[in-house]
C-alpha cells in the first residue's frame, strides 16, 4: 500500500512540474524592411519565417531579409537576420534579436526602419533593450535609435506610443553601445512583441550591429503553486522511500 502511495505521489509530481512549465508553441515570426515608421509606404520587404524570401526556410526559428535594391529609400544594401524562439528564448523567456547592416553611397539624407515581430509569448516581468554597433563615419547625420513594443495584444506589428517598452534613444557615436529598461505590465496572454531599428544616414558609408531585447521570466501564480505541489509530492516521496 505504501509503495502504490509512493508512487502516486512522484506521478503527481512530475505531473505538476511539466504542467508548471509548459508553453504554447503556435507562433508567427515575421521580418520587415520598411521606408516609413509605421511601414506603410507601400515599398516594405516583409517575410515571415519559412515563407517566400526566408534565407533559413528549413530552420522554423531564423527570419532573413536581404534587400539589394538599387536606392531602397537611399539605401543601396540592408540586411535584417531577425531571431526568436525556439533557436533564442522561449514562450516563457522571451528573447528577440535583430542583426542589422544598411549601406548608402551618396551625401543625401536617408532613413530606413528593420522590424523583427513574433507572438505566443508568455513570460512577463522586466525589459531589456541593448544596442550595439558601429557607423563609419561618426556624425554627419548618421544615426541609429531601437525600441521594444508589446504586451498588449498577440498581435503581428502591433506597436504604438501607448504599448513602447524600451526605447534606446538617438545616438550618432560609432562604436555604440547603448540600452533601455522597462517593464511588461499585466496584460493579454500569450502576448506578440516586436523590436525594431530606426537608421538615418547621411553621409556614404555603412551602420551595421545589433538588437536584442529580453523579458525576465516571471511565472504566474498558478504556476508557481504547481511547481510547489510538485515539490511537495517529490520530498513526501522520497521521505517515505527511506522509511519503508
Amino acid at each position: 500500500m505504501s509503495r502504490r502511495i509512493s508512487g502516486l505521489l512522484f506521478s503527481a509530481a512530475t505531473a505538476a512540474l511539466v504542467l508548471g512549465t509548459s508553453t504554447p508553441a503556435n507562433a508567427v515570426f515575421i521580418a520587415r524592411i520598411c521606408d516609413d515608421l509605421a511601414c506603410a509606404g507601400g515599398n516594405d520587404v516583409v517575410v515571415t519565417d519559412q515563407g517566400a524570401g526566408d534565407n533559413f526556410p528549413g530552420s522554423a526559428m531564423v527570419g532573413q531579409i536581404n534587400s539589394g535594391a538599387i536606392n531602397f529609400s537611399g539605401f543601396t544594401i540592408t540586411t535584417n537576420l531577425s531571431q526568436s524562439k525556439p533557436l533564442i528564448g522561449s514562450a516563457a523567456a522571451p528573447q528577440m534579436d535583430v542583426s542589422f547592416s544598411a549601406v548608402t553611397n551618396d551625401s543625401i539624407s536617408h532613413t530606413i526602419f528593420l522590424y523583427a515581430s513574433d507572438t505566443d509569448f508568455t513570460g512577463r516581468g522586466s525589459v531589456l533593450l541593448t544596442l550595439g554597433g558601429t557607423q563609419t563615419p561618426a556624425g554627419d547625420g548618421n544615426t541609429v535609435q531601437g525600441r521594444a513594443w508589446g504586451g498588449t495584444s498577440n498581435n503581428n506589428f502591433d506597436f504604438s506610443g501607448a504599448n513602447l517598452l524600451a526605447n534606446s534613444g538617438t545616438t550618432g557615436a560609432t562604436p555604440f553601445a547603448v540600452s533601455a529598461a522597462g517593464n511588461l505590465p499585466p496584460g493579454v496572454n500569450p502576448y506578440s512583441l516586436t523590436i525594431g531599428m530606426t537608421i538615418t544616414r547621411g553621409t556614404p558609408g555603412t551602420t551595421t550591429g545589433d538588437l536584442n531585447v529580453t523579458v525576465s521570466q516571471v511565472p504566474e501564480p498558478e504556476s508557481m503553486l504547481l511547481i510547489g505541489v510538485g515539490l511537495a509530492a517529490m520530498a513526501a516521496y522520497k521521505r517515505r522511500r527511506k522509511t519503508a
